[in-house]
Protein backbone atom coordinates (compact mmCIF):
# COMPACT_ATOMS: atom_id res chain seq x y z
CA UNK A 1 0.00 0.00 0.00
CA UNK A 2 2.77 2.62 0.70
CA UNK A 3 4.07 1.51 -2.75
CA UNK A 4 1.22 2.76 -4.38
CA UNK A 5 1.83 6.71 -3.86
CA UNK A 6 5.45 6.08 -5.90
CA UNK A 7 4.21 4.15 -8.59
CA UNK A 8 1.71 6.66 -9.69
CA UNK A 9 4.25 9.47 -8.87
CA UNK A 10 6.19 7.27 -11.38
CA UNK A 11 3.70 7.25 -14.02
CA UNK A 12 2.78 10.82 -14.18
CA UNK A 13 5.86 12.30 -14.37
CA UNK A 14 6.28 12.06 -17.97
CA UNK A 15 3.13 13.31 -18.86
CA UNK A 16 4.00 16.49 -16.55
CA UNK A 17 6.42 17.77 -19.58
CA UNK A 18 7.37 22.24 -20.52
CA UNK A 19 4.86 23.53 -22.09
CA UNK A 20 6.56 24.90 -25.70
CA UNK A 21 7.59 28.78 -25.13
CA UNK A 22 6.13 31.30 -27.16
CA UNK A 23 9.55 31.44 -29.77
CA UNK A 24 9.17 28.03 -30.06
CA UNK A 25 4.97 28.31 -30.60
CA UNK A 26 5.68 31.21 -32.88
CA UNK A 27 8.65 30.02 -34.91
CA UNK A 28 6.32 26.41 -35.64
CA UNK A 29 3.30 29.06 -36.84
CA UNK A 30 6.13 30.78 -39.32
CA UNK A 31 7.03 27.98 -41.11
CA UNK A 32 3.64 26.33 -41.15
CA UNK A 33 2.74 29.75 -42.80
CA UNK A 34 5.26 30.11 -44.83
CA UNK A 35 4.49 26.51 -46.59
CA UNK A 36 1.46 27.21 -46.79
CA UNK A 37 1.90 30.37 -48.88
CA UNK A 38 4.78 28.54 -50.73
CA UNK A 39 2.29 25.96 -51.99
CA UNK A 40 -0.70 28.52 -52.64
CA UNK A 41 1.79 30.69 -54.95
CA UNK A 42 3.11 26.97 -57.14
CA UNK A 43 -0.72 26.49 -57.75
CA UNK A 44 -1.84 29.62 -58.80
CA UNK A 45 1.27 29.49 -60.91
CA UNK A 46 0.19 26.31 -62.17
CA UNK A 47 -3.60 27.97 -62.91
CA UNK A 48 -2.44 30.87 -64.48
CA UNK A 49 0.05 28.73 -66.79
CA UNK A 50 -2.55 26.93 -67.78
CA UNK A 51 -5.12 29.50 -68.76
CA UNK A 52 -2.45 30.81 -70.99
CA UNK A 53 -1.73 27.82 -72.59
CA UNK A 54 -5.46 27.38 -73.41
CA UNK A 55 -5.44 30.81 -74.54
CA UNK A 56 -7.99 32.11 -72.02
CA UNK A 57 -5.42 34.61 -70.56
CA UNK A 58 -2.89 36.75 -72.69
CA UNK A 59 0.17 37.87 -70.62
CA UNK A 60 1.22 40.55 -73.39
CA UNK A 61 0.47 44.09 -71.72
CA UNK A 62 0.72 45.47 -75.37
CA UNK A 63 -1.99 43.07 -76.74
CA UNK A 64 -5.60 44.96 -77.69
CA UNK A 65 -8.32 44.42 -75.31
CA UNK A 66 -10.40 41.83 -77.09
CA UNK A 67 -7.51 39.44 -76.13
CA UNK A 68 -6.52 40.08 -72.52
CA UNK A 69 -8.33 37.95 -70.08
CA UNK A 70 -10.84 36.37 -71.79
CA UNK A 71 -13.43 34.00 -69.78
CA UNK A 72 -14.17 30.60 -70.88
CA UNK A 73 -16.56 30.46 -74.50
Amino acid sequence: MRRLPFLAFALLLPACQREPSFEERYEEQAGQIDSMAVSIEHELGQQINASVAAGRLRTDPNAPPSLLNRGME
